[in-house]
């Protein structure tokens, strides 16, 4: 077919804080040309935005750069303004707004945030939260979207090619495939590549796998690739038993509680007793649980804990669990703590 020199199938791409930009030695202090920063456009190829948050005000702001040719097609109820100043829909049927778990806001914010002061989370990790160049205009192409979840590639295809053409400065790609891809076949890097032609730098990140050989999914030489890195900070939470035994663990919680202990093996008709003690979905006599601290013998024993009314719970931490916001006053328990916390209910009966 003339003027075509590849064609793949299209394939299915996976979605991948205020203190970072500190830790990267990039502080709000440094000097910065907010009238020349003011000029460049980022086009994030996510799942949508949500443009009324105070991160993308456009308050203060001067006009659309120059070398702006997008448009706002965000759909219903969207509207652009001179910060977040373009948006394309991949699926005629959705807006731009931002429906999948705040992702695609996540990482415009990340790029070209506004500085936003006194932000934290229930009480931890208070600071002014901003982007790496908060004067930076946003372009957004939302190319994922929900039910069933999908981030098609011929989507993603197209709107690097209207980002191009929109005259953006820099894109930002949070998404990767599933599998390590060839070059020839793998879309980001081929649009990348023509990104990279017209003077338009590309940055992907490289995948929530990992550290292990073959993980990382974005290495085309011409892509900035962006991995994951630890941080001088951590939460913690910690219980404190009878006896003044004290546990302390990662954890983004922050409730008090202070309640009786009970064993989960307290299951409702139809459960095995085997799943209440790890504390399975359903499976909890709220009646017994309320009020109490439930001990779990599975990591994901604190969703049933709070489902079925418990104040709180203990139950065997996992690699990802101190990122997860947790509900309720739970625990993580690691190593033998589980068994210190059983041996010492069975002491107190």
């Amino acid at each position: 077919m003339e003027g075509v020199v590849s064609v793949f199938p299209s394939k299915s791409l996976q979605l991948q804080t205020t203190r970072s930009w500190d830790f990267m030695g990039f502080s709000e202090t440094v000097k910065r040309n907010p009238t020349g920063e003011s000029d460049v456009i980022i086009g994030v190829i996510d799942t949508g935005i949500w443009p009324e948050l105070e991160s993308f005000n456009d308050e203060g702001i001067g006009p659309l750069p120059k070398n702006w040719k997008g448009v706002c097609e965000g759909g219903a109820n969207f509207t652009c303004n001179k910060k977040v100043i373009g948006a394309r829909v991949y699926n005629k049927t959705e807006s731009a707004r931002d429906k999948i778990e705040g992702h695609g806001t996540h990482m415009a914010s990340i790029a070209a945030g506004n500085v936003v002061k006194g932000v934290d989370f229930f009480g931890l990790a208070r600071g002014n939260v901003r982007g790496a160049v908060p004067s930076a205009r946003i372009a957004v192409y939302k190319i994922c979207f929900q039910l069933p979840f999908y981030c098609p590639e011929d989507g993603l295809l197209a709107a690097l090619d209207d980002a191009i053409a929109d005259g953006i400065d820099i894109l930002t790609i949070s998404l990767t495939y599933a599998t390590s891809t060839d070059l020839s076949r793998d879309g980001i890097a081929i649009g990348a590549y023509h990104a990279m032609k017209k003077g338009i730098l590309t940055t992907q990140a490289v995948g929530n796998s990992g550290p292990n050989v073959t993980s990382v999914r974005s290495v085309a030489p011409w892509i900035l690739s962006v991995a994951a890195s630890t941080i001088d900070r951590k939460f913690t939470n910690k219980i404190i038993l009878g006896d003044n035994t004290t546990f302390v663990n990662d954890a983004i919680e922050t409730f008090e509680a202070e309640a009786p202990l009970v064993y989960g093996n307290i299951s409702l008709p139809g459960c095995p007793e085997s799943a209440g003690r790890d504390c399975d979905l359903f499976c909890l006599d709220e009646k017994l649980v309320k009020g109490k601290i439930v001990v779990c013998d599975d990591a994901g024993g604190f969703v049933e804990a709070y489902r079925a009314g418990a104040t709180g719970s203990i139950s065997p931490s996992y690699s990802r669990f101190s990122e997860i916001p947790l509900p309720n006053a739970a625990y993580a328990s690691k190593n033998h703590e589980g068994d210190q916390v059983k041996a010492y209910m069975k002491s107190t009966k």
